[in-house]
C-alpha cells in the first residue's frame, strides 16, 4: 500500500550525476515532491516562502554522508502539487509524508515559514521529533513587526495590481534577501527557485490551519533538544523571534552566524553545516 504511493517522477531539481534521488508522495489530496540521500538517522530539511528544497543542497550533500537526509517541496512550492482555496495542513502533510517514508522519528531542520512548519509539528505530534533546529524561522501566532508588513503588503499589492513578475522582484530586492544577494551564487539560485514560484499566497487567501492556541502561546510545550540559528543581517523582526525562540523553548540554545542575513544556510553553508553537526552530535543517544 506504502509502496503505491511513492512513485518515480520526471521531474528533477537536481542533477543526476549528485545521487540525490527524487520522488513524488501521494498524500491523497497532493502530491509531495521529495529528495532523499544517504543512509542513517533521518534529517528532514523544510524549505521558506518562494523557495523550495533547493534551498537545502548544500546540506543535503554533507549529511548524507552520515544522515538519511529528505528535503520535500511543502503544497504550493517547486514541484509538489499547487494550492486550490481549500483548507490544508502543512503539519499533516509532514506526518504523512514521514509515514510514507517510513520515519517513525526525525531530526528537523527548518527556515523561515518551513520554521513555522516544524515547532506546529513538534508540538502535534512531539514522538516524531527528535531535535529542532530553526534557522531565520517564524512563529505562528507571532504579529509581524510594521516593516515585515510592509514588505508583504507591498507584495502581495503588486501581485494583484501589476503582474506576479514585478511581485518576485520587489520579493526578492527586500530586505530579507539584502545579504544573499551580495553573494552571485546564492543569487542565482534564488532566482531560479524564485521564477519557478507560483505565488497562490500571494493572489488569494491561505487557509492553512493553524493549532489553537496557536504555537507562540505554547513554546514551553516543546520538550526537545532545539538549536536556534541567527544571522547576524537577517531583519530585526527575524532576530526578535530567534530571541524568543531561545528563551522560550525549555532546551534550546542560540546560536549567531556573523556576516550572514535570512538565507544563513546558504549564505554561510560551511558554518552552518558545522553548527548543525556539533549540535546533532551533542545529542543524547535515545536521541539519535
Amino acid at each position: 500500500m506504502i509502496a503505491e504511493k511513492i512513485s518515480e517522477t520526471t521531474k528533477r531539481h537536481f542533477p543526476m550525476e549528485l545521487g540525490i534521488n527524487e520522488k513524488c508522495a501521494n498524500l491523497d489530496d497532493v502530491f509531495i515532491h521529495y529528495a532523499e540521500i544517504g543512509k542513517g538517522d533521518p534529517i528532514i530539511f523544510i524549505h521558506g516562502t518562494g523557495l523550495d528544497c533547493r534551498m537545502w543542497e548544500d546540506q543535503l550533500m554533507y549529511f548524507s554522508k552520515k544522515y538519511h537526509t529528505v528535503a520535500y517541496d511543502m503544497r504550493g512550492f517547486g514541484l509538489s502539487g499547487r494550492l486550490n482555496g481549500g483548507k490544508y495542513s502543512t503539519s499533516s502533510d509532514l506526518n504523512k509524508l514521514m509515514d510514507l517514508l517510513q520515519i517513525n522519528s526525525s531530526n528537523v531542520v527548518a527556515h523561515s515559514r518551513g520554521g513555522r512548519t516544524a515547532i506546529t509539528f513538534a508540538l502535534e505530534h512531539p514522538e516524531k521529533v527528535k531535535s529542532l533546529v530553526l534557522g531565520g524561522a517564524g512563529i505562528n501566532g507571532l504579529p509581524l513587526s510594521n516593516e515585515f508588513k510592509e514588505i508583504k503588503y507591498e507584495v502581495a499589492l503588486i501581485a494583484q495590481k501589476l503582474g506576479i513578475d514585478n511581485a518576485k522582484r520587489v520579493w526578492i530586492n527586500s530586505a530579507l534577501f539584502a545579504s544573499a544577494l551580495k553573494n552571485k551564487v546564492v543569487m542565482k539560485k534564488l532566482r531560479e527557485m524564485l521564477n519557478d514560484y507560483e505565488p497562490w499566497h500571494w493572489l488569494n487567501q491561505d487557509k492553512e490551519v493553524r493549532i489553537k492556541p496557536e504555537a507562540i502561546e505554547r513554546l514551553e510545550d516543546i520538550a526537545v533538544p532545539t538549536l536556534v540559528i541567527l544571522g547576524t543581517l537577517d531583519i530585526p523582526y527575524i532576530q526578535n523571534t530567534a530571541n524568543i525562540l531561545a528563551e522560550r523553548i525549555p532546551n534550546a540554545q542560540l546560536e549567531i552566524i556573523k556576516d550572514a542575513g535570512h538565507m544563513n544556510n546558504m549564505e554561510q553553508p560551511q558554518l552552518f553545516n558545522s553548527l548543525v553537526s556539533k549540535f546533532l552530535n551533542s545529542l543524547p543517544t535515545y536521541s539519535k
